[in-house]
């Protein structure tokens, strides 16, 4: 089971409790203590856990490549794109999550290791980092027939570029 770890502006115990509820994945409240962190310190803290990072930044993987290391447990970008005036509340995050799993029930059996998903009302992108740049690997229409096994396909290849990383003691 896979856990999330929400940032500051996606933080918020609905998500939480909806992931609760799920049983599929634990969604966890940003720390206090980084509440107020830039991401240029926020990134590389979260970058040396095992939780995905759940966020709302859609330029976060760009901006901070250099500080995602190759080997990383995957980031989460939940977005309003392309209707740029909407704004993303959490019942909109929720919603936007239920369409992967809608479409992919079986979500929660892959790993998102090394994995950088942008969630968007239309569709999901998908990218990695290698060696501090950020490599887009493609963008699955919802309309499209066959999008769930190409995305699939991209997810596994991702999470395959290094073995998930052991947890010190």
């Amino acid at each position: 089971m896979s856990t999330f770890q929400l940032d500051k502006c996606s933080s918020s115990h609905r998500i939480v409790e909806a992931c609760r509820k799920e049983g599929h994945g634990d969604a966890v409240l940003l720390p206090r203590h980084l509440e107020n962190l830039e991401d240029a310190d926020l990134v590389p803290v979260v970058m040396t856990g095992s939780s995905l990072f759940v966020t709302n930044d859609r330029r976060l993987p760009i901006q901070c490549a250099a500080l995602i290391p190759d080997a990383n447990p995957g980031i989460v970008l939940v977005t309003n794109y392309p209707r740029r005036h909407q704004t993303l509340t959490v019942p909109l995050m929720l919603r936007l999550f239920g369409q992967i799993k809608a479409r992919v029930p079986d979500w929660h059996q892959f790993s998102l290791n090394n994995n950088i998903l942008e969630i968007t009302a239309e569709g999901v992108g998908v990218g990695h980092v290698q060696s501090g740049v950020y490599i887009f690997d493609g963008y699955f229409e919802f309309m499209a027939d066959d999008w769930p096994s190409s995305f699939l396909s991209v997810l596994q290849t991702n999470a395959a570029r290094f073995p998930p990383r052991l947890s010190s003691p």
